[in-house]
């Protein structure tokens, strides 16, 4: 855009005084410096971190894959699923291949492992005290309900 009226203020020759006048004004209003393209934060500028709610957030998102395996456990038929299963499913429920095991032995009171008597496979079900907070958070919301 200064290129063109540059060009186009010399291809005019204004020879009155409001005619330069308004090319003036055209020349100064363009930008000489180009836009910048970038939408990144300059590196001197520092960002201010909230630890209250970064705690916050580290909680919710193991509560999520909580919650999670608690509706993959819940659809199926027993409310109970195979241990071996859990890495099939394991980019379903968001995590890694091998993750999904170990986030499961991380909430013992949570999820419960056992081992099937007879076909002798390691199966994961949610424990009592788990059930209970379900049927409780579940009669909680139906008494909001007016």
């Amino acid at each position: 855009m200064h290129i063109f009226l540059a060009y186009s203020s010399n291809f005019f020759k204004p020879k009155s005084k409001t005619l330069k006048s308004i090319t003036f004004i055209l020349c100064n209003l363009t930008s000489t410096r180009p836009m910048s393209q970038s939408t990144s934060i300059p590196k001197k500028q520092e960002r201010v971190r909230d630890h209250g709610y970064d705690n916050y957030m580290e909680v919710e998102k193991k509560t999520r894959k909580v919650l999670k395996f608690q509706d993959l456990i819940l659809s199926q038929p027993n409310q109970v699923i195979q241990i071996s299963r859990l890495d099939l499913l394991a980019r379903r429920l968001g995590f890694k291949q091998n993750e999904a095991g170990a986030f499961v032995l991380k909430f013992p009171h949570v999820f419960e492992i056992y081992e099937h008597p007879v076909q002798r496979i390691l199966y994961c079900r949610l424990t009592r005290k788990a059930h209970l907070q379900i049927e409780q958070e579940k009669q909680a919301l139906i008494d909001q309900i007016p």
